[in-house]
């Protein structure tokens, strides 16, 4: 799906009651899910009291928490769990687009044939927000009265829109 939203200090989830689905998964624990998002973060959320346990529910394989690809093995039910527990961070100041995908391999557990794997991708649309110009304090100046003064104060301010013009005034 797309989405579109602003952002300041974002974290974005994915909340699906089951992402994975596969009928012949049975109760195997080598299935994979592999996530990707360009210009972002992936985490796993601290409050989601999941209760799962890395290294006895659940491999990362590939990647890790902080960068931006993950590969998780486990059960699907587990696949479900974590998936709902995955959020990311878009870069500071990012707008754009920005595309999750997840990609689940059944390993070929069950079935005929050999490994089956599909993908879905999740598009959210950044949109810019106007963040305030910043300012460092001015040096105190004395002056001398009938004398011309000049003070570059440019280099005291500073803003992360970069493509505006800041204007002053004294």
């Amino acid at each position: 799906g797309t989405g579109s939203i602003y952002y300041d200090n974002l974290k974005l989830y994915v909340d699906n009651a089951d992402l994975i689905s596969d009928v012949d998964a049975g109760d195997s624990s080598n299935l994979t899910l592999a996530l990707s998002v360009n210009d972002a973060t992936l985490l796993v959320d601290p409050d989601s009291n999941t209760g799962l346990v890395l290294g006895e529910d659940y491999n990362i394989i590939a990647g890790g928490t902080g960068e931006s690809n993950l590969t998780l093995q486990a059960s699907l039910d587990v696949l479900n769990e974590l998936a709902r527990s995955l959020y990311y961070i878009p870069d500071t100041n990012y707008n754009g687009e920005i595309t999750t995908t997840y990609t689940y391999n059944d390993q070929g557990n069950s079935g005929e044939g050999e490994a089956l794997e599909t993908a879905i991708n999740f598009t959210d649309v950044i949109v810019s927000v106007n963040d305030a110009p910043k300012s460092t304090p001015l040096e105190d100046q004395g002056v001398t009265e009938g004398i011309e003064f000049i003070y570059d104060i440019s280099s005291n301010f500073s803003d992360v829109d970069t493509e505006q013009t800041l204007s002053y005034s004294v």
